[in-house]
């Protein structure tokens, strides 16, 4: 039997949706393998261990394989951040350079939007 021994750490938070604590980010960390040897039960025909086409219910105990958890830990991080800071709908002063359609405020600094081709002066694609 293959046994893994893990180390897991969760991060908890609580929200105006969800008041009560509640994971958001979960950590594994793999600590130690532990291998179970060869196959005791291949496939006949040709030698495939028994782990790879079989349920687990009816594996071998060299193809089974367990994960153990070794330490569990937590961090309750508290309430998320209240935030006022809402997406920018304006658009820019100019529109795009290539299509002429309105442009986003944030892409002004581009001139273009992110799917329109710049153009060279003689008007070839670039």
């Amino acid at each position: 039997m293959t046994i893994h021994i893990v180390d897991v750490h969760d991060r908890t938070h609580t929200c105006p949706a969800d008041p009560t604590p509640h994971p958001i980010d979960s950590t594994r960390r793999l600590v130690d393998t532990v291998p179970g040897g060869p196959c005791r039960q291949p496939i006949t025909g040709t030698a495939v261990p028994c782990g790879r086409r079989r349920p687990a219910d009816q594996q071998c105990d060299a193809c089974r394989t367990t994960v153990t958890v070794r330490h569990h830990t937590r961090d309750h991080l508290g309430p998320a951040p209240r935030t006022t800071v809402r997406p920018s709908t304006a658009l820019a002063a100019r529109p795009c350079e290539v299509c002429g359609l309105p442009l986003a405020a944030v892409l002004a600094h581009v001139g273009r939007h992110l799917l329109c081709r710049p153009t060279t002066e003689t008007g070839a694609v670039a």
